[in-house]
């Protein structure tokens, strides 16, 4: 145990903590004291000490979840690494703080046949500070076997959790892997489609979906920064700007003490600057930039720049997420003008409306569609069009048609006009004519007529009285 022990320290290791919190008790890796004899020690270092080492050429990934929601992850064993492979063994969780987590799969293989503790499990160490690039207590966190997770309740004190699952791990290939999802921004919440996650209220980690690209079920995760690189999201305006900063990432040389940077406006004049730094890897964020064109120059004393002949050191500025300026090899100094846009103008989002065009239509496409499209179609085909036509049409047809024709029409023909004729027709026609033929004439002719018989004539008695009495 000390004859790696005391070598590590010589690499400026710190130790390893357990899952309990003590100094030396992660027996996945040899900082943590896990082995009592000299008779084995084929144990490896956990993924902090990993990364602080380098030892594994470009086979890192480090990811920022402010940046990226959601991320995956294909892990090698240190046991079975090799050149040629394209999986990483180590995948750095950046906390914008000093005490990052870093991922790596516990491969209980070759030279890390003997390991201690979760043999061929996923394992989770945060560093208690350095970034995983310096001398500082590790502990580790969680290990996981395929289908368990880990969950950082408020992560880089966000208010959002963070999710690390062990999609899959498989040990039949050579070399054997582990899957991991990351998830930030959701608890892990299992969907089949979009409609199942609910909106968080934060507008500046995009719009909740399904994601289904690991697995099925899927999990609800956010879409990330709805702005585009480059671009400042505003939670109180609910918008992206320009945004208005710049971040620089240094990595020395092994004469940390000959590097210094400024930049300047357009002006000439220093707006911020940095020096007398030590070996290492250091972060600078410069806000609050007013609009218009900087220069970026990064200096080094000697006049050989920062890599490689005495370390490799190396140099990135970003503004929000876009890269400005990166490099590595220069002499005396290198310089990068940039600008900085107008803030006051909103700028389009870039990915919540790609995010839910790439995503969310597959989903409802294959789902939602060929669902309303079997069922619902047909049956309005097949019930609705037959059934008005068949019965609504015959019904009004038959029944409406002969109702009004056969009794409206019969009624009025055999109850209205036969009464009129046979009742009022022949009352008139036999008691009045009667009546006036028999009374009235009857009367003027005795009267009127006997008394002028004397006088006008005898005319008139014969011929009218004899007519009317008969």
């Amino acid at each position: 145990h000390w004859e790696v022990v005391a070598p590590g320290h010589n690499f400026n290791l710190a130790h390893s903590g357990g899952l309990n919190g003590e100094e030396y008790t992660d027996h996945t890796c040899m900082m943590g004291n896990p082995l009592y004899t000299d008779e084995i020690g084929k144990m490896c270092f956990n993924p902090a000490k990993n990364w602080q080492l380098g030892w594994y050429g470009d086979k890192y990934v480090e990811v920022d979840p402010l940046l990226n929601s959601l991320s995956l992850h294909t892990l090698v064993g240190i046991g079975e690494f090799n050149e040629q492979q394209q999986q990483p063994v180590v995948v750095k969780i950046e906390t914008g703080t000093p005490k990052d987590y870093f991922v790596g799969f516990n491969r209980a293989v070759g030279p890390n046949a003997q390991n201690d503790e979760a043999d061929n499990e996923v394992t989770i160490v945060q560093v208690e500070g350095g970034e995983g690039h310096h001398y500082a207590q590790s502990y580790l966190k969680a290990h996981l076997l395929t289908g368990e997770s880990y969950t950082i309740d408020n992560f880089a004190n966000t208010g959002q959790p963070l999710t690390i699952k062990a999609t899959y791990i498989n040990l039949s290939t050579s070399p054997g892997t582990a899957s991991i999802q990351i998830l930030y921004g959701s608890d892990l919440h299992e969907c089949e489609s979009s409609d199942e996650c609910s909106d968080d209220g934060i507008y500046c980690n995009g719009v909740e979906m399904c994601d289904t690209s690991a697995s099925f079920p899927g999990a609800c995760v956010s879409s990330g920064d709805p702005c585009q690189l480059g671009s400042k999201c505003s939670e109180t305006t609910q918008s992206c700007t320009a945004c208005d900063e710049v971040t620089l990432e240094l990595t020395t040389d092994n004469y940390a003490g000959e590097t210094s940077w400024d930049i300047k406006n357009n002006f000439g004049t220093i707006i911020d600057s940095g020096n007398n730094y030590g070996i290492g890897t250091h972060t600078e964020t410069i806000s609050n930039l007013q609009e218009g064109a900087y220069t970026f120059t990064i200096y080094d004393a000697f006049g050989d720049g920062i890599c490689c002949s005495y370390g490799e050191g190396s140099y990135k500025v970003m503004s929000c997420g876009k890269t400005l300026a990166q490099g590595s090899s220069f002499g005396s100094s290198e310089s990068t003008e940039f600008t900085i846009e107008s803030s006051s103008t909103p700028l389009p989002t870039a990915n919540p409306t790609n995010q839910p065009t790439n995503a969310p239509t597959s989903q409802p496409t294959n789902t939602p569609t060929s669902h309303p499209t079997n069922a619902p179609t047909n049956p309005p085909t097949a019930g609705p069009t037959n059934q008005p036509s068949n019965a609504p049409t015959s019904q009004p047809t038959n029944a409406p048609t002969n109702h009004p024709t056969n009794a409206p029409t019969a009624q009025p023909t055999n109850t209205l006009t036969n009464p009129p004729t046979v009742t009022l027709t022949n009352p008139p026609t036999t008691t009045p004519t009667i009546q006036p033929t028999n009374a009235p004439i009857t009367p003027p002719t005795a009267a009127p007529t006997s008394q002028p018989n004397t006088t006008p004539n005898s005319q008139p008695t014969n011929s009218p009285t004899a007519q009317p009495t008969n």
